[in-house]
């Protein structure tokens, strides 16, 4: 080991002190060395692995750089005498030399008579520095890209409700409505303005991370035929079907308007995987047990890919859409959590998936997220 880049900095006298004192590590992977903050006890020797050294920010970690084999880390701590500045963490299986700060500085001859070391501390201190300054601006590059997709996400999914109130005006306007369709578009209109506010709102409470919800009563075999209505003829631009097939109903305890996000999300993203080709989207419901009913949501689509499965529900997931947000299933996701329910799907590559949505028949004290009401709601 006398022969590391790192031991032949020094004589062979003080190298061999050095490996004297060392203690040899092995770590598996994914196992964290040492955390930002830490005491800078030691530096460490790669002897073989990898170890990755990532910064925290804005509650993630930035990735900075990767020690290999024949080279070392955690040097800053233990000569500017500070706690870590980094995280470092093993990749795959890492094995180490852990030499003790004390030892090491030591066999420096000290930091405080010692100009070289005193200007590299220097140095050092800039560096800590200059990294931090280097990832805010990263954050802050990363946060500008996000708003831009925010609001092509917005406009995009407000362009639904738009094609309904436009072709409700149209209507209007044709002269050819004659009282009862005049009162029906209007209604219309009312309807999808409310939908707008909606959907402003789900992306203030994706972002607070909880959702408020305003309970009432709802008989779901007319609350998904509604939605069929509202949405087929849209829909049907797109060359997709859109149907419900409800034998039997029940009456649930929920957020109407929530509910409703959530299958619009579901079925539009349904829609956007089919493309151009269209296809078929069902709508059905069962009660698979005493205390909970189940909404399943059919597509006739590609599948989801295998490589996104595992993440489907995170924020910003967009491969296969041309264009939207990539929010609508995390949406759609602590919409159903915050009604105590549960969101799940199979799918199966070129056959189509299936959304399940379970809602408990009777929601429990406490289940789910916060509950609030027009009058009177939580800020």
């Amino acid at each position: 080991m006398t022969d590391h880049d790192f031991l032949t900095i020094f004589e062979p006298a003080a190298a061999a002190r050095l490996l004297e004192h060392s203690r040899i590590l092995e770590f598996e992977d994914g196992s964290v060395i040492f955390s930002e903050g830490d005491p800078a006890d030691a530096l460490y020797i790669v002897l073989q692995g990898q170890v990755s050294l990532t910064i925290s920010a804005a509650g993630r970690q930035e990735y900075l750089a990767v020690a290999g084999e024949d080279e070392y880390f955690g040097e800053f701590g233990v000569l500017d005498g500070d706690s870590r500045s980094a995280q470092a963490s093993a990749i795959g299986c890492v094995r180490l030399m852990r030499i003790p700060s004390k030892v090491l500085i030591d066999e420096l001859g000290g930091t405080d008579k010692n100009p070289a070391i005193r200007m590299m501390i220097r140095t050092i201190r800039k560096m800590r520095q200059s990294n931090r300054l280097h990832v805010d601006e990263l954050l802050r590059r990363e946060k500008l890209s996000l708003l831009g997709q925010v609001v092509l996400g917005v406009v995009h999914d407000f362009r639904s409700p738009f094609s309904v109130i436009l072709m409700a005006t149209e209507l209007m306007q044709s002269g050819l409505a004659d009282s009862n369709s005049m009162k029906e578009c209007c209604a219309l209109i009312v309807e999808q303005v409310e939908r707008v506010n909606s959907m402003a709102e789900e992306v203030l409470d994706y972002s607070r991370g909880k959702t408020s919800l305003r309970l009432e009563k709802v008989e779901l075999g007319h609350f998904l035929r509604r939605f069929v209505e509202l949405n087929k003829r849209f829909l049907q631009g797109k060359g997709v079907e859109l149907t419900a097939a409800i034998p039997e109903s029940w009456m649930i305890e929920a957020d109407p308007g929530r509910l409703q996000r959530v299958l619009q999300n579901l079925v539009y993203n349904a829609a956007d995987a089919m493309g151009e080709d269209g296809g078929r989207i069902d709508i059905d419901l069962e009660r698979p047990d005493a205390d909970s009913v189940q909404i399943h949501v059919r597509d006739t689509g590609p599948g989801i890919p295998d490589e996104i499965r595992d993440r489907i529900f995170e924020p910003f997931q967009t491969k296969g859409k041309v264009k939207g947000l990539g929010l609508g299933l995390a949406i759609a996701r602590q919409f159903v959590e915050s009604h105590g329910g549960e969101l799940t799907f199979d799918s199966e590559k070129g056959k189509g998936t299936i959304f399940h949505i379970r809602l408990p028949l009777h929601r429990k004290e406490g289940e789910g997220g916060p509950v609030g009401s027009e009058k009177n709601e939580c800020s």
